[in-house]
């Protein structure tokens, strides 16, 4: 398979088209995909500066889920996705 620029329901998507014809397209450009063309609207957030800092707001029902308040410590790691953040017991 080679990479390849994919049309999907009016976008360019990253993925792979093999010899054969067969397209593949990963989870994650589907999932950008949503994000871009608001069907996920919840999950966009905006980085913002407070002091010498970059901040990135958690949304209210995660916040609950994961029992995160201030002061809440979690780290955060690369991964082949982009940057995950990772909530510490308390």
């Amino acid at each position: 398979m080679k990479d390849a620029e994919i049309a999907f329901k009016g976008a360019k998507l990253r993925g792979w088209r093999c010899f054969c014809g067969e397209e593949v397209i990963p989870s994650r450009e589907i999932i950008r995909y949503e994000i871009l063309s608001g069907k996920r609207k919840s999950e966009i957030r905006t980085v913002t500066k407070s002091g010498g800092s970059l901040v990135v707001s958690i949304p209210k029902d995660y916040a609950v889920e994961f029992h995160l308040r201030r002061g809440s410590k979690v780290y955060y790691e690369k991964d082949k996705a982009g940057l995950r953040l990772v909530p510490l017991p308390s």
